[in-house]
């Protein structure tokens, strides 16, 4: 199922927004030097959802050391969550990378065998090597794939945009020194973890 872009934009904005109401700005008359993160707030989130595991991930990031063997619930189920979540965000950001390199750049065929290579740069401008025996059958199939990899590399580039938003907020729920280094990491845990659910829920929309 290839996704849509309009409404993988609006789940990025519905992401932002749930974020929003589990961390509210506090009120002009609240004590805005109090600390963001409660672990109270366990009991007002389901546990197995996306906001459930952040809370889940925060408290893991807040909790010293020392004091990581003690029970609170969830943060059982999740042990290890922060090592997991910088796994993941660092193979996405390794693809970002490479979308930063070029624009998009797909190659064709086999290492042994190439049909054809595209390579899109940030100025638009476009450069295609094919091979002399490539078929209108091999063109197709190539332009396929570009157009393909052209809407991945968007989406990517929209989530990224996102995740970083998302940091922003979630460093304000993390008040122990050190700990908003993690918060991008959470930010694209909680934010493809959302996308899975969306995506799992147009496919049995459509059977």
């Amino acid at each position: 199922m290839e996704t849509d872009f309009a409404a993988f934009e609006s789940e990025m904005e519905s992401a932002l927004t749930r974020l929003d109401d589990l961390f509210p700005e506090p009120s002009s008359e609240s004590d805005e030097s109090a600390v963001s993160f409660d672990v109270a707030a366990y009991t007002q989130v389901d546990e197995t959802s996306p906001e459930g595991q952040l809370l889940a991930l925060i408290h893991e990031a807040e909790t010293p050391e020392a004091e990581k063997p003690v029970s609170f619930g969830i943060s059982e189920t999740v042990s290890g969550g922060l090592d997991k979540a910088r796994e993941e965000f660092g193979a996405f950001m390794e693809r970002i990378n490479r979308d930063v390199l070029n624009f998009a750049h797909v190659e064709s065929g086999t290492a042994d065998s190439p049909v054809a290579a595209t390579r899109i740069n940030w100025t638009g401008d476009a450069l295609t090597v094919l091979s002399a025996g490539a078929t209108p059958d091999d063109l197709r199939d190539h332009s396929e794939t570009l157009r393909h990899e052209l809407m991945s590399r968007n989406l990517r580039l929209r989530m990224f945009s996102t995740v970083t938003i998302a940091a922003g907020k979630i460093s304000l729920a993390l008040t122990t020194p050190g700990s908003a280094i993690l918060a991008l990491p959470m930010a694209y845990q909680y934010v493809s973890q959302l996308s899975k659910q969306w995506q799992a829920f147009q496919s049995l929309n459509q059977n």
